[in-house]
């Protein structure tokens, strides 16, 4: 079971970048969802059980910890991303 759980996050994180990558091809805008959204999901996976709301949490989780990684300078990609050129440089 727990490589089963692996294999879904991988699934999830795979999800998560085509959205992504959608978003930048052609926005949607229908699509999109903020904090209501989400308040939403969080009340149908209550009803639906423990293991949904597992879920929803696992895949808001990996979702942000992708969205992190976007090198913008005041998320840790972006700081990655200055570690990287100062390392290239010489500076680190």
């Amino acid at each position: 079971k727990i490589t089963g759980g692996f294999v879904q996050a991988g699934q999830s994180a795979t999800a998560i970048f085509k959205a992504l990558g959608s978003l930048i091809a052609r926005p949607s805008l229908d699509k999109l969802g903020g904090p209501v959204a989400i308040y939403q999901l969080s009340g149908q996976a209550a009803r639906a059980g423990f293991p949904a709301i597992v879920y929803l949490l696992a895949m808001l989780s990996i979702n942000l910890g992708i969205v992190n990684l976007f090198p913008i300078p005041v998320l840790d990609g972006g700081k990655i991303v200055l570690n990287i050129i100062e390392a290239i440089r010489g500076k680190a």
